[in-house]
């Protein structure tokens, strides 16, 4: 807590900063609309203070973790599921999907090793599951794979997926 007094306060024996004392969050008088934001392990109170900062958000999963889906509503904030690889789209994973999410979004990095890891070929044949898994609740939109642009060709491999995927849907 001195870094915050030092950072904060004049004077870092002010009474004002007492280790119970933190930063004012900012808040913002009108709701962000497209600001989101990717986070794991967020609870009920870092919702809480992003509330008219951020008006989505995701966790790498077709569900929240440690906060709850009421914690996100109270929020303000839209959860927005994902599938986030091959082995995310069993039928538990549908069965944990929430209804009505405004968006599901499809597989994290398809073309990165340490992510997703998934052939184009692979993420086409099980893109019908995912546009199944998004009728099925009611989420009006699919988000096409999320490619990794450091490296391991992404144009490539969504010109290969969109090749192996005719038909399939894609809404952003």
């Amino acid at each position: 807590w001195h870094y915050r007094c030092y950072e904060f306060c004049a004077d870092p024996h002010d009474v004002d900063c007492s280790p119970a004392w933190s930063p004012p969050t900012p808040q913002r008088s009108v709701p962000a609309t497209k600001r989101g934001i990717a986070c794991k392990e967020v609870d009920s109170t870092d919702l809480q203070s992003l509330t008219n900062v951020v008006s989505w958000g995701y966790t790498w999963q077709v569900t929240p973790d440690r906060a709850t889906l009421a914690d996100w509503e109270s929020a303000g904030i839209d959860f927005i599921p994902m599938a986030w690889g091959a082995g995310h789209v069993t039928r538990d994973d549908i069965d944990d999907t929430p209804s009505g999410a405004q968006a599901l979004l499809g597989f994290n990095e398809p073309n990165f090793p340490d992510q997703a890891n998934m052939l184009p070929s692979e993420a086409a044949n099980l893109w019908p599951n995912l546009e199944a898994e998004a009728a099925e609740k009611n989420i009006p939109i699919l988000v096409s794979p999320a490619v990794n642009f450091a490296e391991y060709n992404p144009i490539n491999w969504l010109d290969q997926f969109f090749g192996n995927c005719t038909g399939c849907q894609g809404d952003a």
